[in-house]
């Protein structure tokens, strides 16, 4: 699976801009082999990242073609924290999208919320979970 990955970043290379990530192969009962993944874009070059991104969508072809069509792809959807002590992880208050969304008073709490770095509902901590 490390070399499957590998080959993968390879393939990445031909894409325009720089991408910087963060990975760890990770096992259990319930996945089996799986990969957590960060990938870290300049907002110069990515605006927005969805499932319906043509950047996504170009990842999600490449991964499948590296796998031949055995691999899955997906984005971990957070969302507003209940309490700055934990993550956010419902899907009713969901955020997948990047970028400047302070103009929406919901999303302004919403990044507030991330950028309390000392707190559990923090960034650095869902940083910490994804590429652990």
């Amino acid at each position: 699976m490390n070399r499957c990955f590998q080959d993968f970043l390879d393939r990445l290379k031909h894409v325009v801009f720089d991408i910087d990530l963060y990975w760890k192969l990770e096992f259990s009962e319930a996945k089996g082999f799986h990969i957590h993944s960060v990938f870290l874009f300049d907002a110069i070059d990515v605006k927005t990242f969805t499932t319906r991104n043509k950047l996504f969508e170009d990842l999600k072809r490449r991964w499948a073609l590296q796998t031949d069509g055995n691999g899955t792809i997906n984005i971990c959807k957070s969302s507003e924290a209940l309490s700055d002590d934990d993550f956010g992880v419902d899907s009713v208050h969901s955020y997948t999208l990047l970028g400047d969304l302070t103009n929406v008073e919901k999303n302004r709490s919403y990044h507030l919320q991330k950028n309390k770095f000392d707190k559990k509902a923090g960034f650095i901590h869902w940083i910490s979970y994804l590429a652990k």
